[in-house]
């Protein structure tokens, strides 16, 4: 299904996932009574899709003892709560940002209420503020081609919003945007812009995220 940004939109549903962090380094710690290198704190958000230390991807061992005999590890396992287990280097407690740990996990907007892949979306992404997908060619930036995608809004009325912004951090996270017909099931959907969120504003009524190409995030 091809993209046309300036037809009419009327049949389309636009998706976006934004992998937003949460600094962990700051939470209360349990060290694990049989595994005495590693230690747990609850994650309520469920399964992470990453868990970094120091800005590194830690590897997901999928158990404690897993996680006991590797550093720069962790695992999940949900219950009640949910636990995160983690292994630092130096095999320390993780607080006080040392390491500085952050747990990633997607969270999912959508212009109506949709199932995608799985996952339900929140009826709150404005479709008018999706702006048109553009691109430029120039020598200065990394030789190639440089897509914008301008900024999009999620309406904050019912307040949703309050207290995630203060909670997770928002900026320079990996944001998907997709596009696909009503009805017409997960295939028929497609990723208009794949990049980074720049700076994000918020008030009462509406959240508006900044979008980066994926390019300009590399130093």
């Amino acid at each position: 299904m091809p993209f046309t940004p300036d037809g009419q939109r009327a049949h389309l549903i636009f998706l976006i996932d934004i992998e937003v962090c949460r600094r962990i380094d700051t939470a209360t710690w349990t060290i694990d009574p049989i595994n005495n290198l590693v230690w747990s704190t609850p994650c309520p958000e469920g399964i992470p899709s990453k868990v970094e230390a120091n800005g590194t991807q830690m590897v997901d061992e999928g158990s404690r003892a897993g996680v006991q005999a590797n550093d720069n590890s962790f695992c999940y396992i949900a219950g009640t709560p949910n636990l995160l287990y983690v292994h630092v280097l130096g095999d320390g407690e993780p607080i006080d940002e040392d390491p500085y740990l952050g747990v990633f996990h997607w969270r999912r907007y959508g212009t109506e209420v949709v199932e995608y892949s799985g996952h339900s979306y929140r009826p709150v992404l404005d479709s008018s503020s999706i702006p048109n997908v553009s691109s430029e060619i120039g020598g200065y930036h990394e030789g190639g081609t440089s897509f914008s995608f301008g900024s999009i809004k999620l309406l904050n009325g019912d307040g949703h919003f309050d207290a995630l912004l203060d909670l997770y951090i928002w900026e320079a996270k990996r944001i998907v945007v997709r596009v696909g017909e009503k009805d017409k099931g997960d295939a028929n959907y497609e990723i208009i812009f794949d990049g980074w969120t720049g700076n994000v504003g918020w008030g009462d009524e509406v959240v508006e995220i900044n979008t980066e190409d994926a390019r300009t995030m590399v130093s």
